[in-house]
């Protein structure tokens, strides 16, 4: 007989889940030529706006911030282990 073997098993509670957040990005008027789409991978709206707070640079900005992530397209990712980051962005 073979012997069973053990594979560790990774549970939710070490890894919390994680979604992928497409954030379209916008300024408003009369800069509002300048967008693009940051992706985001984080814990939760609040851990991606946190992310997202920190990569923008100009402060009249920041109150837009937490709209763009509530109408984000969001997606769960199978592996939780990724590191919440910015993935990818196109800016203007």
């Amino acid at each position: 007989m073979q012997p069973i073997e053990h594979t560790t098993q990774i549970t939710n509670a070490e890894y919390p889940r994680k979604f992928i957040f497409i954030v379209n990005w916008w300024k408003e008027f009369p800069e509002s030529e300048y967008g693009g789409t940051i992706v985001t991978i984080a814990s939760s709206n609040e851990e991606c706006i946190k992310i997202l707070t920190s990569f923008n640079r100009n402060d009249s900005d920041k109150h837009l911030i937490p709209e763009k992530v509530k109408y984000a397209k969001k997606f769960e990712l199978k592996d939780s282990t990724e590191k919440s980051r910015i993935v990818d962005s196109f800016t203007t």
